[in-house]
């Protein structure tokens, strides 16, 4: 069953008291079970528990749909083939209306995740970020480290491990994704050093890039100074390169690029709506 088919279903519960009156108080629980060694529905499928309510995992994409407690903080979800079950539990803030849990991985073995997050532009620490991989979460300390505990890992098939994506995230900064290595050692995996850059950085941050584009007409485009205006201040800036294509990635918002080269100007308006899609705008100069 689609996911976004049981949020909705969900809010239509929860506005549909009977009778004239009031519902009864839950919350709705909903999400996505996944196998960490197929990245898909685990088979047979897992039982979902919260506030002692449960539910089964759909058998296509792993996703369920539960009611829960209003207040509630945890979800444990159990899976067997017939051997030992895996059970994995996962917290969540108190549950109030639609709890969109999203995709959480369970597997045969688990391993906890380290790292640091320090700033790109001044290289110290950054504490309370918030990091995010299979479900888990955690704070960085004031040193920048975190450890997300429990999280779904296989010995058996530690590749699939890389196939996960993180997110790092920080008020003021540009939210960023991850892949941690494949190997464990000692039951740790070690991600290293992660950058996250200020939205009021000038340089932009590494790639991926969600807005790209080209600094038209040649050759006057090729080493045109791009930059990025958040209003009227200027966010980001770069060179475009000798094809007269430049690269941004940025939060969520609107914006302006504007090119310069020589006497030449223009610009182009663009709205950011998801940091993960990629949009191209082209700017004639002129």
């Amino acid at each position: 069953m689609n996911r976004w088919w049981l949020l909705f279903l969900g809010l239509v519960l929860l506005g549909c008291g009977g009778g004239g009156g009031p519902g009864p108080v839950v919350a709705v629980l909903v999400g996505r079970v996944l196998w960490i060694e197929s990245n898909a529905a685990p088979d047979p499928v897992a039982s979902v528990t919260s506030s002692g309510n449960s539910t089964t995992t759909d058998v296509v994409d792993g996703s369920f749909q539960l009611d829960t407690d209003v207040g509630a903080t945890s979800a444990t979800i159990s899976w067997s083939d017939g051997g030992a079950p895996v059970v994995f539990t996962f917290n969540f803030p108190p549950a109030s209306g639609v709890v969109d849990i999203g995709d959480v991985y369970i597997g045969p073995d688990t391993v906890t995740v380290h790292g640091t997050v320090i700033d790109s532009s001044s290289g110290l620490p950054v504490e309370g970020a918030l990091v995010k991989l299979a479900g888990r979460t955690a704070m960085t300390a004031a040193n920048g480290e975190f450890n997300l505990l429990d999280v779904a890992y296989s010995n058996a098939a530690p590749a699939a491990f890389g196939d996960l994506i993180g997110e790092v995230s920080m008020v003021l900064y540009v939210t960023r994704q991850f892949s941690p290595p494949v190997n464990a050692v000692a039951g740790v995996v070690e991600v290293g050093t992660l950058q996250i850059t200020p939205e009021s950085a000038g340089d932009p941050p590494p790639l991926p890039a969600n807005i790209r584009g080209r600094i038209l007409p040649l050759p006057a485009g090729a080493g045109a100074l791009v930059e990025l205006l958040d209003g009227p201040t200027v966010i980001r800036s770069t060179i475009a390169d000798g094809a007269g294509e430049y690269r941004f990635w940025v939060g969520v918002g609107t914006y302006t690029v504007r090119a310069t080269s020589g006497a030449l100007t223009g610009s182009e308006g663009v709205t950011v709506t998801s940091q993960n899609v990629q949009q191209v705008v082209d700017v004639q100069i002129e």
